[in-house]
């Protein structure tokens, strides 16, 4: 991606603010804060195993993520902002994702500040955000004046130019080269491993962290569905919230199978026949065969006059070029209603003819389960006399 492209702002952006201060890092290597274990641990005692260690070193918080959170209306991702953790209990989680990530070999992962600000010699947005429906971004409203023409803020105009926006310069600011020294001392100096994320949202990777450090996740609703406004910042023990279908993308790509099934179990559990158009056409089910199956399914079995109904406005938006993933989608469905037909007409049992030499005459209730006598030997109304049966 070429960094000297820079994104158009919006009215109501607030881009401006991830870029005010902020701070370089150091591709020096920093030392573990803690061994990894020489013996398997449960992963629901690693919190505990971790936290005693912190009782003696005095540092629990040694990694620090950014990851963004706003996506404005040409669907560029920005506003990054912080998740902590600790690092080791990360790497023995999951070592096969975390080992590498936190080694120093991913290419936005640096040892730096832990209380500084976004990197300058990084972009604070993202114009190929690797997931364009994802709900945990929040979106900024595209707002015009009456005549069409886009208002900026100041903010937004100095973030169009072709400047790199510079740091400001504060008591807290650090942004001298880290010494060996310091390094070795990482914890006492709040110095330690920097990710920046580009392709997850924050509410999502902040739930991940929550949930590999506890083994609880809470789900939020599905955008498709009525719902109330949750209060924000309000400081609680529950896991925080996160899109369903956010947090099954990224335990997919991590591994996480346990993490997905959750996931998965809780979109099949609010899906309705008022929704699941909405679901089963998005651009999240064309890209997992699971999910695919498993909402076509449920069109099927539970909303099959409501799937039929609207079909036909999904096939009108494909021939416009919109959506072009949602083909997929269709032959999937189309598949499963003329399976449905075949298993019909296959099940429907066919006549049945006399068993009488020469007669090719069909047989009494021999076109079913209708009939009310119990043949012994089939035979047609007119060998009836000939052929012995019971009732």
């Amino acid at each position: 991606m070429d960094s000297s492209r820079k994104p158009k702002g919006k009215k109501g952006s607030k881009r401006g603010q991830s870029c005010r201060k902020i701070e370089d890092l150091s591709d020096a290597p920093m030392p573990s804060s803690m061994p990894q274990p020489t013996v398997k641990i449960e992963n629901k005692m690693l919190l505990r195993a971790a936290l005693k260690s912190a009782a003696d070193s005095g540092t629990f918080i040694d990694t620090k993520f950014y990851a963004f959170s706003r996506r404005d209306p040409s669907r560029t991702a920005y506003e990054p902002k912080a998740v902590y953790a600790n690092g080791w209990l990360l790497r023995a989680r999951l070592p096969s994702y975390f080992e590498p990530l936190l080694a120093g070999g991913y290419k936005e992962s640096a040892v730096g500040s832990l209380h500084g600000n976004f990197p300058s010699n990084h972009q604070a947005y993202n114009i190929e955000y690797g997931y364009d429906s994802d709900s945990d971004l929040e979106d900024d409203e595209d707002s015009d004046d009456g005549d069409g023409v886009t208002l900026k803020t100041d903010r937004e105009e100095e973030y169009m130019t072709d400047e790199i926006p510079q740091p400001e310069k504060d008591v807290g600011d650090k942004t001298e080269a880290i010494s060996e020294e310091l390094l070795k001392e990482h914890g006492a100096y709040g110095t330690g491993r920097v990710v920046i994320l580009r392709d997850f949202a924050y509410p999502t990777w902040k739930a991940l962290i929550f949930y590999l450090c506890t083994g609880e996740v809470a789900f939020a609703a599905l955008q498709s569905q009525k719902k109330e406004n949750i209060p924000a910042g309000q400081i609680s023990p529950d896991a925080p919230l996160c899109s369903p279908k956010s947090m099954y993308r990224i335990a997919d790509q991590l591994g996480l199978d346990a993490l997905r099934n959750l996931a998965e179990k809780d979109i099949l559990s609010k899906l309705s026949a008022d929704n699941i158009m909405e679901e089963l056409f998005s651009e999240f089910t064309s890209l997992y065969d699971k999910i695919r199956d498993m909402e076509t399914q449920f069109a099927c079995d539970n909303a099959l006059t409501r799937t039929s109904a609207n079909i036909s406005e999904c096939i009108e938006r494909m021939a416009t070029g919109q959506r072009p993933y949602n083909a997929v989608i269709l032959k999937c469905l189309f598949q499963r209603f003329f399976g449905a037909l075949e298993e019909a007409r296959s099940s429907k049992p066919g006549p049945m003819y006399c068993s009488s030499p020469n007669c090719r005459n069909t047989a009494v209730g021999g076109s079913g389960s209708s009939s009310k006598a119990k043949l012994t030997t089939l035979a047609c109304a007119s060998c009836l006399g000939t052929v012995g049966y019971s009732l």
